[in-house]
């Protein structure tokens, strides 16, 4: 159905992205080099081996990580980030996607302010994600377009410093 659109021609303008966790449906489409194949990593990891991100490019281009391989999250709190991880995935010459941003306002945690284009601009730029997955694609639509977008990425990160929230809330 990709093919007979025209989206594996030079011509297409539109990035088709194809996301699985099986490597044999990836390099499948290995003869489509106009597609980006994504590896879809389900469960959380905290570091890539050199090895392990060379067999990954055999089959994919990028990878989408849970938030929880990027960020650390306890409870509705930041506590962290793992910048190493994306990083090294990175350095092996692979995108790195971040996801699935699912109910954005049941899901922030709260040094995000309650703000779903904070939380989108912890993921892309904080963490160094290339890009997001999400389940409302109108958010995303809108901080993309934001034109505030550039001074973000110049300026101070937008999220409360990770820990100094979780500060402020009584215990208990």
């Amino acid at each position: 159905a990709l093919v007979k659109s025209g989206y594996d021609k030079e011509t297409c303008k539109q990035r088709v992205l194809i996301q699985s966790e099986d490597a044999p449906v990836l390099a499948a489409f290995k003869t489509f080099p106009k597609f980006q194949r994504v590896l879809t990593i389900e469960f959380d990891i905290s570091d890539a081996s050199k090895p392990s991100v060379d067999e990954i490019l055999e089959f994919a281009n990028a990878v989408k990580l849970r938030r929880s391989s990027a960020a650390r999250v306890n409870g509705f709190f930041l506590e962290g980030f793992t910048n190493s991880l994306v990083d090294r995935l990175h350095a092996g010459n692979l995108h790195v996607y971040v996801g699935v941003l699912k109910n954005e306002f049941m899901n922030l945690a709260f040094d995000y302010w309650a703000d779903p284009l904070v939380e989108i601009a912890t993921d892309t730029l904080s963490v160094g994600a290339d890009g997001i997955v999400t389940e409302f694609p109108a958010t995303a639509a809108s901080y993309f377009r934001e034109p505030m977008l550039q001074l973000r990425k110049k300026g101070p990160s937008l999220h409360d410093q990770p820990r100094r929230t979780r500060r402020l809330a009584p215990a208990g």
